[in-house]
Order: C-alpha cells, then structure tokens, then sequence
C-alpha cells in the first residue's frame, strides 16, 4: 500500500512540474520572445501531448485499455511525443530552410508518428469527432485525385507531400491555428485557470447569487451571468458548460425547471459566454490580426449584439422561470446563494476586476502585443491577490503558503484546460493546410456564390449552413479561423464590408454548438442534467434564436456594429424586436398574445419601410407592458 501511494506521488510530482513548465515557459516567452512563434509551437504542441498522455494515463480507459496496458500505452504515447519533440526541435533550421521539398525518410517517420500519437491524444481528451473529420479530409487529400474531374478534384497528392504538408515542413499540425493557440489563446487560458485556482468561479457564482437575491425566479439567472462573466475567458463553450452547469443545472431541476430546459438554459448561455467582451472566446485577438484593426475598433463593434444576446436571453430565462418555477415551492436556497458575504470574501473580486482593466488598459491605451497584454493581465491579478492575500492574512506568514497553494492549483487548472484545446488546434491545422493546398476552400466560397446566383439571402443562409457544419465541436477560435478561411471570401465578395463578416461567420460559428447533429455544448450539459439530448438541442437552439437572427441583422443594419448614435438606434430598434420575439416563443401567455408579439418581433427584425417600422415599434413598445401587467400573477399551466 506504501508502495502504491509513493508510486502516486511521483506521478503528481511529475505531472505537477510538467504543467509549471507549460504555462510558465509560456509566461516567460510572452515576455522575451526568445523563438519564433513556428518553432516555439512545437514545443508547446509536443508539450501539450505529454501532458495528454499523462492525463489519459489516469482515465478509465485508453485506446481500449485499462490497466497495466493502458498506461503502457499512454507512456508509450510520452516517450513517443517526446523523442519527436527532440528531433523536431534539432533538425528545425534544416526541415525549414533546407530541406524544405525534399525531406528524407526519418522526417517521414517522425511526421507520421507525431500525428498519429497527436489524432490519439486528441479522441481521448476532446473525443472522436474532430479526428474522424480529420481521417476524411486526408483521405480527400490522398485520393481526391480519383474523383471525376469537377468540383472536388484535385491534382494528386504523395503520402510524402501529404506528410511534409501535415508536419515536416513546420506546417499544417505547427501552422497558424497552433501557433494562435501556443500564444494568444493559451495565455487567457492561462489567466483562466489561475482565476480558478484561486476559486475565482466560485467567488462569481456567490457574487451572481447575491444579484440575483432570494427570488426563486432568480436561480436561473445564475447560469446566464455567471457563463457571461466566465465564459468568455475559457475559450471554450464546452469548458464553460462544465465549469458553471455542474452547480446551475442540479440547482435549476431542485426548483423544477424540466431537465431539458435547465440544460438548454446552461447550453445557451454557455455558448453566448464566447461572445462576450472583453475577450470573445479570445476571437477578438485574432480578429484584430486578420482586419488589421485595433483592440478597442474590435472590443466597441462586439458591444451592442453582446448586450442584445444576453439581454434577450436573460429575458427568455425570466419567462421560462415564471412558466415552470413556483415561488410558493418549500424549497432551500443552496448555500451559494443565500447568506451574506464577508468583507474579506467580497474582496476576492478586486483582483478579478484590476486584471480585467489593465487588461483594457494596455490594449487601448498602449496598444500592446496579445502576448504582451496577456503577460500584464496575469501579473496584475497575482499581483493584486497577493496584496489580498497579505491583508487577509493580518500580519501571519501563512498568506505565502496560501498563495503559492492557489498558483499551483492556477498551473494545473490552466495546463488541464489547454490540453484538449492545443491538441484540437494542432489536429485542425492539418484540415486547414488540406483545404489550403487542394483548393477546397476556394471552391467551396465559389460555389455559395455561383450557387446563390447573386441572391444575398440566399447566400447567407448557405454560408449559415457552412458556418454551422465546420464550427461543429471546436472550440471558439478554432471554429472562426475555420469559417472565416471558407465562408468570409464569399461575403466581401458580395459587397459586403470585411468587419459586418467576420463576425457574422462568428456568430454563426458559435450556433453549432446548440445545433444538432453535433451541439457539443448541449451533450455536455443534457449529461449533466439526465435530459433528453434532442429535446435539449430544440430548447436550446428556441432560446438561443438571437445568435440565429443577429447575423441577418449585421447584413442588414451593419451600424449595430458601430460604436456611433446610429448604432446606438439600432441597438435599441433590435432590442425591442428580440423582447417581442421572446415573449411570443418563451412566455406562458395567452396563445394570441404570443402570436401578435412573435408576429411584431419578425416584422421589427425584417427590413421594412421607415414608417413603418416606427409604427410597429409604437405598437410593440405600448402592446408589451399591457400583456405583461395582465400576466404578471398569472402562472401557465
């Protein structure tokens, strides 16, 4: 037993000093830069395998094993990984500049090796979606040259061109999706998990309680702020939905919101976490870099549809909570949500809080670099929480201890929520490079043009179809740099501006998440809940109807995307039609006043004539208070 326990320990020595190394070898890098971002991606990449390997060694089971074989296997995988890493790393000036066309057979060998240990690690941590679709596009790459001549053919491609494509050349699982996510995505990762580490998600999901009170038609609510606050810091929606719906969803079922509904609820929030500023799933930084805008150009566009989305769906959840949630019910407030803070605790946020305005602080007053922005932002809140530390020790040394039990607990949770995230980067770079060198890409924007034959409705709801089928189960920026390399070109081409694009294929991107087949969101949260997993997807993608319609609304109105009065107008005009529309899906009104309302929030949202537009707003604007007066005590069956 002495034996077992010390063989334990040595794992969680190692483990623990390989995840110090991940995060602050990166801290560190964003400081000096002391390699280019291609080559530093492979040892951020090749570290990420490691630690998958190592976190696989601990699952159930893996490839198919448990046991002594499953962690011979997952070793196998480490060593492996490893000994890439050690050639990679060495040969790199000659694999980039010498023998760049012409790689020789060892170069093969360990490209071959290091993607299929990397399609391993990505099934067991993300699942098998991502490598399936993967295998399919290789084999598009490999014998696409046997289709009939057309739209999908393409000229051959050797296994040895495909291999130096997908790794040799320091491309494809090295390219920009890895390199994005070595840097710009992990450090907010990074920053995320020591927000954790020091219970930061905890301390959010009291402070929503406080807001929210002792009403029980309030406990819903928590779902929705609380992913609002976290959710755009993860980068992943999936992640958030673990995160805040292992404590919302028991919650909302203990009230008596139905299992679906509680997951959709979770589901939708969740995923409108990655639209949020000031982060947007980390999009914002690499929407700065494709539009060659500043930060705050990116962060003022996203406010007005952030602050609709949410608004509307706080709305709907209220509806919700008053159709299935009895105020009268004896049921305990969980002990999150009630009691009171203390000084100290209330406290915790202030470091949250000086981290998010340095954060803004750099990028638009300084202009900073991502990395460098990052680095800062990290800094500010250890800095900041040690001070709090400090104050709440009250002069006993303990408050070191205390703080270094949070930073390493920030190390594991930061390192255990990039693994999934790197690995699924590193598996879709060789997608993109295959869509890149074949030309797919290009055909695909050519045919939603040629096929939508000039029709810009058409075209949207082609490019909507796309965005939804290639954002399935990636994470956040990993579904826009996929979107926008597909769907993007065919937009400008119409005329439209590059800025009203690039976040509606982002928009639309995030709607696969809620989006059957896949909805990777809702399977998490339905598991969560005990629910029915269509059921959950029908409620979901019903709640989250804005992220369905605000797209059409960019096209339309692009000035909601502007920080301007005429923005201004729109987000007020929009505002008014998305609570008419919430009212006729989510609310337990009479079955004609839902009609009337979800008939006005259609017409407020379709392009309309001037006059009367106003005119159905005057109606929408007086009709609302009346109805909702006339139902305020009146409970749906």
């Amino acid at each position: 037993m002495a034996e077992n326990s010390r063989r334990i320990s040595l794992y969680d020595i190692f483990y623990g000093v390989l995840c110090s190394i991940y995060v602050w070898m990166l801290v560190h890098y964003a400081l000096t830069m002391w390699e280019s971002r291609q080559r530093y991606g492979v040892l951020f990449l090749s570290l990420t395998m490691m630690i998958g390997s190592l976190m696989v060694a601990r699952k159930r089971r893996f490839m198919h094993m448990k046991g002594m074989g499953q962690k011979v296997a997952a070793g196998a995988c480490f060593l492996l990984t490893l000994g890439c890493l050690a050639y990679l790393w060495i040969e790199y000036p000659s694999l980039v500049w010498e023998r760049a066309g012409f790689i020789n057979t060892w170069d093969m060998l360990v490209s071959v090796v290091f993607i299929a240990v990397l399609l391993q690690i990505t099934w067991s941590t993300s699942g098998p979606i991502i490598p399936v679709v993967t295998l399919c596009f290789t084999a598009y790459a490999l014998f696409g040259h046997w289709l009939p001549e057309g739209f999908l053919y393409h000229p051959p491609i050797s296994i040895t061109r495909f291999t130096e494509l997908s790794c040799a050349e320091i491309n494809g699982v090295f390219g920009l999706l890895n390199q994005v996510g070595a840097t710009w995505i992990a450090i907010f990762a990074f920053f995320a998990g020591f927000v954790h580490g020091f219970g930061g998600l905890d301390y959010i999901l009291r402070l929503v309680g406080r807001m929210v009170g002792r009403s029980k038609l309030g406990v819903p609510q928590v779902a929705v702020l609380a992913s609002m606050a976290f959710g755009g810091m993860s980068g992943s929606a999936g992640a958030n939905a673990v995160s805040t719906g292992a404590f919302t969803i028991p919650t909302m079922k203990r009230f008596g919101m139905p299992p679906a509904i509680a997951a959709a609820i979770e589901s939708v929030a969740s995923s409108g976490g990655q639209i949020m500023p000031p982060i947007l799933g980390a999009v914002a930084f690499v929407m700065c870099d494709y539009l060659d805008m500043y930060y705050y150009e990116i962060l003022l566009a996203s406010l007005w549809a952030s602050i609709t989305f949410f608004g509307s769906t706080m709305l709907g959840v209220y509806f919700l909570a008053k159709r299935y949630i009895d105020p009268k019910a004896e049921v305990d407030m969980p002990e999150e949500l009630k009691g009171k803070m203390s000084l100290e605790y209330a406290l915790q946020g202030i470091p949250i809080m000086f981290a998010f305005c340095v954060l803004l602080y750099v990028f638009i007053v300084y202009q900073l670099n991502i990395l460098a922005g990052g680095f800062c932002t990290i800094m500010a809140f250890l800095g900041s929480r040690l001070l709090y530390e400090i104050y709440v020790a009250k002069g006993k040394t303990k408050f070191a201890w205390t703080f270094l039990k949070g930073v390493y607990r920030g190390t594991l949770a930061g390192a255990a929520m990039m693994v999934s995230i790197g690995a699924m980067l590193g598996t879709l770079g060789i997608v993109i490079r295959i869509l890149t060198t074949t030309g797919l890409g290009e055909k695909i924007s050519y045919f939603m043009v040629s096929a939508s034959a000039g029709n810009l409705w058409l075209l949207l709801l082609f490019a909507m179809a796309c965005c939804i089928v290639f954002g399935m189960a990636v994470t956040t920026v990993a579904a826009y740099i996929l979107t926008v390399t597909l769907v993007a070109p065919a937009l400008t081409h119409l005329g439209i501006p590059p800025l009203v694009a690039h976040f509606t294929v982002f928009y639309w991107a995030m709607l696969s998440s809620i989006t059957p087949p896949v909805a990777a969101v809702c399977v998490i949260t339905a598991g969560i809940a005990d629910a029915n997993f269509l059921e959950t997807c029908w409620q979901s993608m019903k709640l989250g109807a804005p992220k369905f319609i605000l797209p059409f609304i960019f096209i339309t109105y692009p000035d909601i995307l502007t920080f301007t009065p005429s923005g201004f107008e729109m987000f007020l005009i929009s505002g008014v039609g998305f609570v008419a529309l919430c009212a006729g899906l989510q609310s337990g009104w009479v079955w004609w006043q839902r009609v009337a309302m979800l008939v006005l929030g259609v017409l407020i949202l379709c392009p309309t004539a001037a006059w009367l537009l106003w005119v159905l707003l005057a109606i929408t604007v007086i009709l609302f208070p009346v109805l909702w007066r006339a139902n305020y005590h009146v409970k749906a069956a």
